[in-house]
């Protein structure tokens, strides 16, 4: 059991998931869902102990305090907080606006854990990331995460907001095009083709006409058809 600990502890150190604190017992905690109304006034290695163990456990029952340990002042306890929430899974649904919030962190690693955590709670956060991503007048950075998160879940009720997103006639919103469209290539539907042909011959960024050749032969390659050579 102690190795088993250790390797586990070594796990989440390597990828910067958490710092080094002492773990608990990996058994379902039942005070998870108390944890939330004072969680802030705890001290920091308590606040690190606690989200650690509700990674472990998987508990759905913690998903109130996740939330609000998204929030922490510490990077470590953000991100081991994200990756809890990505092990609950879809049953997280209810923390899906506060990690697309964690998409626009400054710390890079968060950022990360949050958009792994989305694609694991999967259709659930379809709605809301698809929303993120039609606002127009959002930080791109934010946007293009949203259309890769759509296009990690796959799941096509994206396609709409995608194909939104890959006509946008603005030019500084190249990366945010090209996002959408390897996102349709990703999800794989059909009835992006005709947009995604437009978008190859038509757009202004060759970097945008590529990402949508090579969507749209990601697709073909699905339902049977050679591959586009123009």
């Amino acid at each position: 059991m102690r190795f088993l600990t250790a390797i586990l502890f070594l796990s989440l150190l390597s990828t910067g998931i958490c710092c080094a604190v002492e773990i608990l017992s990996a058994q379902q905690d039942p005070q998870a869902k108390n944890y939330a109304h004072d969680f802030k006034t705890r001290t920091t290695e308590e606040r690190e102990s606690i989200v650690l163990t509700l990674y472990q456990t998987g508990d759905t029952g913690a998903v109130p305090v996740l939330i609000e340990a998204l929030k922490d002042v510490w990077s470590d306890i953000r991100c081991t907080a994200a990756n809890a929430l990505g092990n609950i899974g879809p049953a997280a649904k209810d923390a899906v606006p506060a990690l697309i919030q964690e998409l626009k962190d400054m710390n890079e690693n968060v950022k990360s854990c949050a958009a792994k955590a989305l694609i694991k709670i999967g259709k659930p956060a379809v709605p809301a990331s698809a929303e993120a991503l039609r606002v127009k007048n959002a930080w791109s950075v934010l946007r293009c995460a949203t259309a890769q998160i759509l296009g990690e879940i796959g799941d096509t009720s994206a396609v709409p907001a995608l194909i939104e997103a890959s006509k946008e006639e603005n030019v500084e919103e190249g990366d945010v095009r090209c996002a959408a469209v390897t996102a349709l290539g990703n999800i794989g539907d059909k009835s992006s083709l005709k947009v995604l042909i437009y978008v190859m011959k038509n757009d202004e960024s060759e970097e945008v006409r590529t990402a949508a050749k090579k969507a749209i032969n990601e697709i073909n390659s699905k339902i049977g058809i050679k591959k586009t050579k123009k």
